[in-house]
């Protein structure tokens, strides 16, 4: 009899612990997919743009669309560039950076604007 209640829970930690893993697991990875979607409806001060900060971020977890002129590099940097205007943007060191004709503008890690340098 004893036994048997051991073994019982046993059985039902395993099960209980599974469920866990597997409900952070599906948290983990819907808010990886969703982060802009999550990020656009979300309440959040005006001059900020959250959607941008989560398409850079988790650029390798999200749908990118194929747009023509467009192109995604999530090798590392995670830079969206525009080659129709030979453009791009980036992450930097805990900022954002847009890179246009020789003209850089920063942002901090909120999208907020920082910073313009010319070189």
């Amino acid at each position: 009899m004893r036994k048997r209640n051991i073994l019982g829970l046993f059985v039902g930690l395993i099960i209980g612990l599974y469920t866990v893993l597997g409900m952070s697991l599906f948290t983990f990875i819907n808010l990886k997919f969703n982060s802009v979607y999550y990020a656009q409806h979300i309440p959040h001060k005006e001059g900020t743009d959250p959607d941008l900060v989560m398409l850079v971020e988790n650029m390798g977890w999200i749908y990118t669309p194929e747009i023509d002129g467009i192109r995604y590099d999530d090798d590392g940097t995670n830079a969206i560039i525009n080659t129709k205007s030979k453009s791009f943007l980036t992450k930097s060191s805990g900022s954002f950076l847009y890179d246009k004709d020789n003209m850089t503008v920063g942002f901090d890690s909120t999208f907020r604007f920082d910073h313009v340098s010319y070189f």
